[in-house]
């Protein structure tokens, strides 16, 4: 049975026509049609195929004559919709050299039913948060949802970590950003312009970050696709009454700037409560403000669509 889409030039009881929407209808296909010829132009009818016959008319590309680009656009746009995956089926299969387990995937799918994706991954140790972030960059810029991309993770061994992660298991070459790389990127750019923005795939530290220059860069830079913060309970506000204390940290304005500056946002941590209320509903409320009240609280449970938290009994019962 021939396939027929939208826009598509037919044949059909003798005129020419336009294909503006098809719909099966069990062992027949219904076509409405736009008339473009005659008396019936702009004339729209509706028929059953086979019942009636339908035959696409061919077209010879003429490139002297091509359309408008405001046509093609539109025309491109339409077509990227209608193969839209949804958010019940993944872009990607099996990507790079890993082992995908079933609990892996949660994080990618809650990211997929969200706008904004932006979650708290609080998985246990050795459940792989890496692997899961991992999954979740790869599969949003397979759907051309990212390409700017920025892991911030304390300095030390985890920095070379995450760069060999990305790379070997998901192919993503990412570039460490200290001040060797953003001076080498100055001489190539022109005067004036912002290093972070001609490096799409960034890896720092935070303890470069939080400096106050380079907390001014990052909000002057291109807004990044999605920001993951490793560690993130380094970023949450201290849950003590000491005035001293709850003064807010190098580190905790550099979490705000981070989370204004994502549209995506992935925090990691093993760790996220450590007793306090207060400091848990701080590490939520980079996510979305909407979810701590004036007192800096919880607002009931709408925190857990952001929130994925398995221990290591949990997901062996779930193995096995």
């Amino acid at each position: 049975m021939p396939v027929y889409f939208v826009g598509t030039e037919v044949e059909a009881r003798g005129l020419h026509w336009e294909i503006v929407d098809v719909r099966a209808m069990g062992d027949q296909t219904m076509l409405r049609l736009r008339g473009l010829d005659s008396i019936f132009t702009r004339i729209e009818v509706d028929l059953l195929t086979p019942f009636e016959e339908v035959h696409p008319i061919a077209q010879d590309f003429t490139y002297t004559r091509p359309t408008q680009l405001a046509n093609w656009r539109t025309y491109q746009q339409a077509f990227l919709l209608q193969q839209s995956l949804g958010p019940n089926a993944f872009a990607l299969m099996q990507p790079g050299r890993l082992r995908i387990e079933p609990y892996q995937l949660v994080p990618v799918a809650r990211a997929l039913r969200m706008t904004r994706p932006r979650l708290l991954l609080a998985d246990d140790v050795g459940l792989g948060k890496t692997a899961e972030a991992g999954l979740v960059i790869t599969e949003l810029m397979a759907r051309r949802r990212a390409t700017r991309v920025l892991i911030v993770t304390p300095a030390g061994p985890l920095l070379a970590q995450w760069k060999s992660e990305m790379l070997d298991r998901f192919g993503l070459l990412f570039k460490h950003v200290d001040r060797f790389t953003l001076d080498q990127e100055r001489r190539q750019i022109e005067l004036g312009a912002n290093p972070l923005d001609f490096i799409p795939l960034a890896l720092a530290s935070m303890d470069f970050l939080k400096q106050e220059k380079l907390m001014d860069l990052l909000e002057r830079a291109l807004p990044y696709d999605i920001i993951v913060v490793d560690e993130a309970h380094h970023y949450a506000e201290s849950g003590s009454t000491d005035p001293d204390e709850t003064e807010r940290s190098q580190r905790r304005k550099l979490g705000e700037v981070l989370a204004k500056r994502s549209d995506s946002l992935l925090l990691l941590s093993a760790t996220p409560h450590d007793g306090y209320e207060r400091s848990f509903a701080s590490l939520l409320e980079l996510l979305d403000p909407c979810l701590v009240d004036r007192r800096g609280l919880l607002r009931g449970q709408q925190y857990r669509e952001h929130l994925v938290r398995r221990l290591n009994p949990t997901v062996v019962t779930m193995v096995q």
